[in-house]
C-alpha cells in the first residue's frame, strides 16, 4: 500500500499517469514538440489548417482533433502575430471551459 512511511519513491519512478487538462508548448520548442502526445523530434507534419501544430503521426492528429478544431481557429486568426504561450494558454483553458459556440471567433 503506498503512502506508507516505509514507503520511498526515487528520481524517475513512475507515480501517476493521467491525461493533462491542456496542455501548451512553447514557442521555441513548438516545431520539434507533437501537439497531442508531446513526443519530441521525428518527422512532425504541420496541421493543414492553421499551420501552427504539429503532429508526430496522423493517429495523434486525428486524436487531438475534437480539441483542435477551436484551437485551430483561434490559431489561424492569429497566425501573423507575435503571441506567447501565456496566451496561447489561456485562451485553450477559456476553450475547453467555454461552451461550445464558437461562432463569436470566427466573425
Amino acid at each position: 500500500m503506498a503512502g506508507k512511511e516505509t514507503d520511498y519513491y526515487y528520481p524517475g519512478d513512475l507515480i501517476y499517469v493521467g491525461k493533462p487538462f491542456i496542455s501548451c508548448i512553447e514557442k521555441s520548442v513548438q516545431k520539434h514538440i507533437c501537439g497531442h502526445c508531446l513526443s519530441r523530434g521525428g518527422n512532425l507534419k504541420f496541421c493543414g489548417s492553421c499551420r501552427v501544430t504539429k503532429y508526430c503521426s496522423k493517429v495523434c492528429q486525428k486524436q487531438a482533433w475534437p480539441d483542435h478544431k477551436f484551437e485551430c481557429l483561434f490559431l489561424k486568426n492569429l497566425a501573423d502575430e507575435e503571441s506567447d504561450a501565456l496566451i496561447h494558454l489561456a485562451a485553450k483553458i477559456i476553450m475547453k471551459l467555454k461552451d461550445k459556440d464558437w461562432s463569436l471567433i470566427t466573425e
